[in-house]
């Protein structure tokens, strides 16, 4: 796990500000540390500008590798606020939305990098949703669930409209946190 955090250094009248990236071999450790986030300007030829400016892309792209953006569409709160809890414990970044039209709209709006989206909603629904993403963006990732039990004929058209993997409601959070893992392995 990563820990970013920067520095500031006041010298003179001048403040300069370091980025450090930590690694945390444990969650306890992690959390133990409060990252302090500072902004600055140089001028365009100082160099500690074009220092700030490489480490910043640096850690721009740790940070992104480390910690996904996950969209989740539900029109249930519950499970929006289970599914947001448990994501983020994992160390990602959750978005939410209660239909599929406020979620497509999030996903042309945001850089996210799977999509949990329940099938039956109101307004559009995820079976829409999920082959309207699936044919704009080729590289959507999305994991579809669903609350019609018994019915699988919703998991399967999910799956031709493209989504990755599906889940019958209710679900093992441990399995499908297992599947947000290994699609998010995938390039």
């Amino acid at each position: 796990m990563y820990v970013f955090s920067f520095i500031s250094l006041k010298i003179g009248s001048t403040v300069h500000s370091f980025g450090i990236v930590q690694l945390s071999h444990n969650a306890h450790e992690a959390n133990q540390t409060h990252p302090h986030f500072t902004a600055c300007t140089y001028h365009r030829n100082h160099f500690l500008s074009r220092l700030y400016r490489e480490r910043q892309v640096r850690l721009e792209k740790i940070s992104r590798a480390c910690m996904a953006t996950i969209l989740v569409i539900d029109d249930e709160q519950s499970i929006r606020g289970l599914l947001k809890e448990v994501l983020v414990k994992a160390g990602h970044r959750v978005l939410e939305a209660e239909d599929g039209r406020k979620g497509l709209t999030l996903y042309q709006k945001e850089p996210i990098d799977l999509v949990i989206m329940d099938l039956l909603m109101p307004e559009t629904d995820g079976l829409e949703a999920t082959l309207q993403l699936t044919r704009e963006y080729l590289d959507a990732k999305v994991i579809a669930i669903t609350g019609a039990q018994g019915d699988h004929n919703f998991l399967d058209v999910a799956k031709l409209f493209g989504a990755r993997r599906t889940f019958e409601k209710p679900f093992d959070i441990h399995k499908l946190l297992e599947a947000v893992k290994e699609e998010l392995a995938v390039a």
